[in-house]
């Protein structure tokens, strides 16, 4: 949602985003317009727009609960999955002690 402002310096425009945890913040709209962005900048935001493509139906999630047992507050699988791309899980062990060869071991 947007609402106009009319402040001393002037009318300023404000917008609300919600919260995982029910909290609403209401915040000026940053005007871009003007901005120069470095090559490093371009790059990332690159990055970021593929890194927001790899789960599409996390976005869609409508618990929006990470599923595989989250300890960080307020992490949804979304930013579950931003994450993971900019820093992927590393595995750091493979136990195969049970494991005979066969399909379903």
């Amino acid at each position: 949602m947007k609402i106009r402002v009319q402040t001393p310096p002037g009318e300023i425009e404000l917008c609300s985003r919600c919260l995982p945890n029910g909290r609403t913040i209401w915040s000026q709209i940053p005007d871009f317009r003007r901005r120069v962005r470095s090559e490093k900048q371009q790059s990332q935001n690159t990055r970021f727009r593929e890194a927001t493509l790899v789960c599409p139906e996390c976005r869609t999630d409508s618990a929006g609960l990470c599923r595989a047992g989250c300890e960080v507050p307020m992490m949804n699988a979304y930013s579950l999955a931003v994450s993971d791309w900019f820093h992927p899980p590393e595995i750091l062990e493979v136990d195969i002690t049970e494991w005979t060869g066969e399909a379903d071991s």
